[in-house]
């Protein structure tokens, strides 16, 4: 790539990277630890040099600005000059770094390394002390922020919801293991609110509804217009029907000349109808603007003056993009019976695709992979999950990393045409259908399930896919106590945690974790080696009962585990615990001669022999209501429940 002070922005940065390496995907994976390497990363700085997640090899202070020297045969011509004041090795017990080669080090965890050197290495206070100036331990936890749980508890606490740091945990830690989250409970227990607030949580406050810099008297002219391939390759673009209505000028049939202004520039382009279509061409100056300033999935401000003998553009900023746009609201239908209801289709008629509120969000989360987007799937088993939702499910599933590293998927098909197609909203925001598209990588499904006689239960084929989580927590008492509470979070909540997207996202790598199987490297095996073994033991024993669960289902538990002791999501036996009642047992349902035998048996082992004779005698449901009973109080708890539904109904089902 070069000097890397050649790229002064992150999208020259990226397009730089993409131009190198040319990956399809995932340039914005690096994008954080080179930029910081070369451009936030000041002189003075301290510096912790890791091995893994658990060992740290040195700590520095900065001395140099960046440096670019390529000298044949180096491979590292990349710079920055440190002076190395502790190098002895220092290893931890728990996970303290995290994988990108550059990070910010959380505060939370520099109470941990600091008590780590200062036992491990020789004079290691006083050098300590030379780096950070005097401190302790106690200096550095009193500064502590909340972690991502925290702050979300308070958010919701904020905005009058109760759910328990256990629960949120639950949820966040879920939803960055893997992006499709099924929550189930009765009816008003608070499935949808959470699911919506977190999204808003997670969008920019600060971003605006409509564009600062263009007058109201000509927003109705406004478009917000995103760059695609066919733009730079043909050097043109379709005028949709929507941009036709502010243009009043004769002879588009043979072509008119009109103004196309960009950059402080302007210069002639011609303006033809091509069949059932208007297409503006771009001249030599334009295109050389374009290429320079603009990237493909880029987004430009399009505005047409005087009846459409102008076409301005401007770059769009981030301050323009609409607020609250980072959740799609989905209300499942009964009568769904294909994925048009999702994705919307083709229209022969008027010759137009017919968007959905999903697809639009889709085709916006591919404008911003920095970014994560929801979809809440409300009610989403109303209709037969795999009649609507297959295709996304398949192409889920179809996600694997190649050789280099990076993810590939298969695509859904939209239309059958040759070239994009374009749609306009309601708020002039252009967006370009192709042909064929993938389920962008920071895009989160959460599903909302009720359960009564209107609803269809979920196949294995679905529950394998997902983390299911139960939401029947109720508090009245603390729900009616919330506006009487002085330590409540005011309704003005402000966000505590700056990067708590970069946080969610896992530095915006999002799942590549559970696609790479990082959990098969040596680093990690030590620690998860307790769990496999408690996880191979459940499964001989389903096996033995026909219930067996395959490699995707171990895949997702140890990635979850990964990053609940990553992100500090509670203990590590309440993270096997969470991942014991929603990956394995939310397949379980049958009658009576199916499941007895097997719920009894997975009593007996989540008790450990605790149990005596029949779970249903008066003494065993004392120690049975218990939760230091159990290893596991969330899964044997669960299974006790489906164990007395059984013997009371002939029946049972994880979600009930």
């Amino acid at each position: 790539m070069g000097d890397l002070m050649h790229y002064t922005t992150k999208a020259q940065l990226r397009a730089g990277y993409d131009q190198a390496y040319k990956p399809r995907q995932e340039s914005v994976n690096n994008m954080d630890s080179i930029w910081g390497f070369y451009n936030e990363m000041k002189h003075g700085d301290i510096v912790i040099a890791n091995k893994g997640w658990k060992e740290l090899t040195g700590i520095g202070r900065v001395t140099g600005d960046y440096e670019y020297d390529p000298r044949e045969g180096d491979d590292y011509p990349h710079i920055r000059s440190v002076e190395w004041v502790i190098t002895s090795p220092v290893k931890f017990a728990e996970n303290v770094f995290s994988t990108p080669t550059v990070t910010r080090v959380p505060q939370r965890h520099m109470a941990k390394i600091r008590k780590a050197v200062v036992s491990q290495v020789a004079d290691g206070e006083k050098l300590w002390n030379d780096l950070f100036g005097t401190t302790s331990e106690d200096d550095f936890a009193s500064a502590v922020t909340d972690s991502l749980i925290d702050d979300f508890q308070n958010y919701l606490q904020s905005n009058r919801l109760m759910y328990s740091k256990e629960f949120i945990g639950r949820f966040i830690t879920s939803l960055q293991a893997k992006p499709f989250l099924i929550l189930s409970g009765g009816s008003g227990t608070g499935k949808t609110k959470i699911a919506q607030h977190f999204a808003d949580y997670m969008n920019d406050s600060t971003e605006a509804e409509t564009p600062g810099d263009v007058p109201a008297e000509d927003r109705g002219k406004s478009f917000l217009l995103q760059l695609h391939p066919y733009m730079f390759d043909y050097q043109r673009m379709m005028v949709t029907v929507e941009m036709l209505e502010w243009v009043n000028l004769d002879g588009l049939e043979d072509g008119v000349e009109v103004e196309v202004r960009f950059g402080g520039k302007a210069e002639k382009s011609l303006m033809k109808k091509q069949r059932n279509a208007v297409r503006l061409g771009f001249r030599k100056h334009f295109m050389a603007w374009l290429t320079s300033e603009c990237r493909i999935d880029d987004s430009l401000r399009l505005t047409i003056e005087d009846e459409g003998r102008v076409f301005a553009f401007s770059k769009d900023s981030e301050e323009m993009r609409q607020a609250g746009d980072n959740l799609a609201f989905v209300s499942v239908r009964p009568d769904w019976l294909n994925n048009r209801s999702l994705m919307g289709y083709y229209n022969p008629i008027t010759e137009q695709y017919e968007p959905t509120t999903l697809l639009k969000l889709m085709l916006r989360a591919e404008q911003n992979p920095a970014k994560p987007y929801f979809v809440i799937l409300d009610e989403m088993n109303l209709a037969k999950v795999e009649y609507y939702f297959s295709d996304f499910l398949s192409c889920l599933e179809s996600r694997r990393c190649d050789e280099a590293g990076y993810l590939k998927q298969e695509a859904i098909e939209l239309h059958q045409l040759a070239q994009p197609l374009e749609h306009v909203d309601a708020s002039n925001r252009v967006y370009v259908i192709p042909p064929k598209m993938h389920i962008p990588v920071n895009v989160y499904l959460i599903g909302t399930v009720n359960i009564d006689e209107t609803t269809y239960m979920f196949s294995p084929k679905v529950l394998d896919r997902a983390n299911v989580l139960e939401c029947n927590e109720i508090d009245f008492q603390s729900y009616w106590n919330t506006g009487d509470d002085p330590s409540m979070p005011s309704s003005s909540y402000g966000p505590a945690i700056a990067d708590r997207s970069s946080i969610f996202t896992n530095e915006e790598n999002y799942h590549l974790a559970l696609y790479r199987k990082e959990f098969l490297n040596a680093n990690h095996k030590p620690m998860l080696q307790e769990a496999f073994e408690v996880i191979s033991e459940l499964q001989e024993l389903v096996k033995e009962e026909g219930r067996p669960f395959g490699y995707r289902v171990l895949d997702e538990i140890m990635t979850y585990l990964i990053m609940a002791q990553k992100y500090d999501s509670g203990t590590f036996e309440s993270a096997v615990d969470a991942q014991i009642v929603q990956k394995i047992l939310p397949k379980l349902h049958g009658n009576r001669k199916e499941l007895e035998l097997l719920l009894r048996r997975l009593l007996d082992r989540f008790t450990i022999g605790k149990l005596q004779g029949d779970p249903l005698s008066s003494d065993n449901r004392d120690v049975l209501g218990m939760e230091e009973t159990y290893r596991f109080p969330l899964s044997g708890k669960k299974v006790f429940a489906m164990y007395k539904q059984l013997l009371q109904t002939g029946y049972c089902s994880f979600i009930c």
